[in-house]
């Protein structure tokens, strides 16, 4: 089973540690897939590193969306934080294969938002659309807070298996 980080910063955007560091904390934090998905910006470093998959991938914005890209799928980022109504959302899933249903960031950033009362049906993912190793939140108290929206999948630590199970919904998500 591989532990996945589907959406993730580093300072090539506004995440606040380099490349390089964030593939060792996830490392040392037993994962074995993080895609890199910085801003309008692709990742361009290797894609390995020991037993670890590095999926280089980008988050765009699309008017009032974001849409996290990798490996040939799209992954409708945040939707509820997007402020997206269900025939937005509907609409949006035209082009996408999952959505986010858990995002550790949007759901930090406004204590009343509970994504498991809000969650629409389908492809939904478990990510923590990591920014900043440490960032103190004035209301809930939480730091180092990457690492609470996982997705684990269970085939092989390709890209092209990686991207076949999600678009198949073939894997499974925690909130730890």
């Amino acid at each position: 089973m591989l532990k996945c980080a589907l959406h993730t910063h580093t300072t090539l955007s506004d995440g606040n540690l380099h490349p390089e560091e964030v593939i060792q904390l996830y490392y040392n934090s037993g994962y074995r897939v993080i895609s890199i998905t910085d801003h309008d910006r692709c990742y361009d470093g290797p894609t390995e590193h020991k037993d670890m998959l590095i999926i280089p991938g980008i988050e765009r914005t699309e008017g009032r969306c974001h849409v996290v890209e990798f490996g040939g799928i799209r992954i409708l980022a945040h939707p509820k934080w997007s402020g997206l109504s269900e025939d937005d959302f509907t609409n949006k899933m035209t082009s996408c294969q999952a959505y986010e249903a858990f995002n550790t960031v949007c759901r930090q950033r406004s204590s009343r938002w509970r994504p498991e009362l809000s969650m629409w049906p389908g492809q939904g993912i478990a990510v923590d659309d990591f920014h900043w190793a440490t960032w103190k939140l004035r209301d809930i108290g939480l730091t180092n807070f990457y690492g609470l929206g996982q997705t684990w999948i269970d085939t092989e630590p390709t890209i092209e298996a990686v991207c076949s199970a999600i678009v198949s919904g073939i894997y499974r998500t925690s909130i730890e």
